[in-house]
């Protein structure tokens, strides 16, 4: 590329000379002359215009191919990046499953009664566990997605009855806070949507909730507008300053705030529900936010999924 350019150079500075000595002998030549002489000119600096644009666009061409060569090699080294660790985190499925089976026939006390001191550090040996099989559970979600691997598996449920099993889920962490847990279904509302992921959604949802409020109450509510269902999680915690909201729904993203500097976490929970919701669920995911008054977010999907 460098060779042509000096070419290109080479050719307009030898032109460039050319013209300004034919300038000195126009007086000398015969009439027809100057005027074919004044034509090359122009055929020549048009020339030689096109040539150097061309040479301009040809590398801004190969610089834009080299960053595109670039960012395919990241994204390909990311994709293994992240193939590796879920395969090592779907390894970890089977420990884990059973420091949470035994944590769990322990402090039940059926082989035997437990002291006080006994039960705290078999409640935080469960409470650990949990939280590694969430890391586990989101990065495995995060190469499936990524491969393009999750299907929608669409089945009819009642609607009240996934809002109940997502509460149940989070009761005893908001119960531990102090935190009201309410929630307000649609009685009678049959869905036609994937309800695992879903569910999976809405625990994302409310274990945020519960996680960030210190002080209130977390409330589930739902409400069908025509064809579509609205969730919303509503919490009474800080809230989030608009110049962060962007930061929500990007991977690995966690806020500078005293409250996520507390609380354990990958940074992907919104990430996933955000891809689950469109690309799973065929709706969106929207934050109502009254910064330090607390967040709302809201779930959009269609009664009836268009793929069922």
């Amino acid at each position: 590329m460098r060779s042509y350019h000096r070419i290109s150079l080479t050719y307009l500075a030898a032109g460039v000379l050319w013209i300004l000595l034919s300038d000195r002998f126009l007086d000398l030549a015969a009439p027809e002359a100057v005027s074919r002489l004044q034509t090359y000119k122009g055929w020549f600096f048009v020339s030689m215009t096109t040539l150097l644009l061309y040479g301009v666009l040809r590398r801004r061409e190969l610089h834009l191919q080299r960053t595109l060569d670039e960012l395919a090699a990241a994204r390909a080294h990311s994709r293994e990046t992240v193939q590796f660790v879920a395969s090592t985190s779907h390894e970890l499925r089977t420990p884990l499953g059973a420091i949470l089976g035994f944590s769990s026939f322990l402090l039940q006390e059926k082989p035997g009664p437990l002291n006080q001191d006994q039960r705290e550090q078999l409640g935080h040996v469960r409470t650990a566990a949990l939280h590694l099989q969430a890391l586990t559970n989101d990065i495995t979600d995060l190469a499936r997605l990524d491969d393009g691997r999750v299907a929608p598996a669409i089945d009819d449920f009642p609607l009240d009855a996934l809002l109940e099993e997502a509460a149940a889920n989070v009761k005893e962490q908001a119960a531990a806070k102090g935190l009201a847990l309410s929630v307000a279904g649609v009685p009678g509302l049959a869905l036609r949507q994937d309800r695992r992921r879903l569910l999976q959604c809405l625990l994302n949802l409310l274990s945020n909730a519960v996680k960030f409020t210190d002080v209130g109450e977390v409330a589930l509510r739902a409400a069908v507008e025509g064809d579509t269902l609205r969730l919303e999680v509503r919490d009474t915690g800080p809230g989030i300053k608009l110049a962060e909201r962007e930061l929500l729904f990007r991977p690995y993203s966690r806020l500078d705030t005293p409250a996520t500097q507390r609380a354990h976490g990958t940074g992907l929970g919104l990430f996933i529900t955000g891809r689950l919701v469109e690309g799973l669920l065929a709706g969106r995911v929207v934050l109502d936010d009254a910064s330090g008054r607390g967040s709302t977010f809201r779930l959009e999907i269609p009664v009836r999924h268009p793929a069922g």
